[in-house]
C-alpha cells in the first residue's frame, strides 16, 4: 500500500483560507455598517431631507418606517455577531440569534404594509413583499434546521437570511 503524498498546496491553504475569511468578514463588516448608516437617517433624520413625495408618505407612516429602520439597523449589528466563531460554541449564540430573529420578524411585519405603499410601481412592491415573505421563512427553516441538528442547512439559511437584511 502506498503512502498518500499531499500536495504542495496543502501547506498554505490555511492561511490563504484564514486571509480569505478576514477578506469576507471586513467586507460583511463594512457593508453592515455602512447600511445602518444609512438607515440612522431614516431614524433620526428630519422630514426635509427627504423629496416631496416620499415626505407624504414617511410623514403619514412615520412609526411604520422608523421601527422598521431600527429593526433593520438592529439586525445587521447583531446578525453579523451571530456569524462569529467564537459565538457558535456557546449560547451566545443561542441568545443572539434568537434577538436576530425577533430583529428581523419586526422588521418583515413593517415590511408587508410598506410594500403596498412602495414607489415605482408593482415591481418594488413585489419585491418588499418577496422579501418581507423570505425574512419570515428563512429563519424559521434555520430554526427547525437547529434543532434536527442539521447545522449546515441551518448555517445556509441564516446567511440567506442576512443576505436579505
Amino acid at each position: 500500500m502506498q503512502a498518500r503524498v499531499e500536495p504542495a498546496t496543502a501547506e498554505i491553504k490555511w492561511p490563504v483560507q484564514r486571509t480569505s475569511m478576514a477578506v469576507i468578514w471586513a467586507c460583511m463588516l463594512f457593508f453592515a455598517l455602512q447600511a445602518s448608516v444609512e438607515g440612522l437617517g431614516y431614524i433620526l433624520g428630519s422630514l426635509e431631507s427627504f423629496d416631496e413625495v416620499f415626505r407624504a408618505k414617511y410623514s403619514a407612516h412615520i412609526t411604520l418606517v422608523r421601527t422598521r429602520a431600527v429593526a433593520g439597523v438592529l439586525a445587521l449589528c447583531s446578525g453579523l455577531f451571530a456569524f462569529a466563531q467564537e459565538t457558535r460554541r456557546r449560547k451566545v449564540h443561542t441568545l443572539i440569534g434568537r434577538l436576530y430573529a425577533l430583529e428581523v420578524w419586526v422588521a418583515e411585519a413593517t415590511s408587508l404594509p410598506m410594500a403596498l405603499m412602495a414607489e415605482g410601481g408593482w415591481s418594488n412592491r413585489l419585491a418588499f413583499f418577496l422579501q418581507g415573505s423570505l425574512w419570515l421563512a428563512f429563519p424559521g427553516l434555520a430554526v427547525w434546521a437547529a434543532r434536527s441538528k442539521r447545522f449546515r442547512p441551518h448555517r445556509r439559511f441564516m446567511v440567506r437570511n442576512y443576505a436579505l437584511t
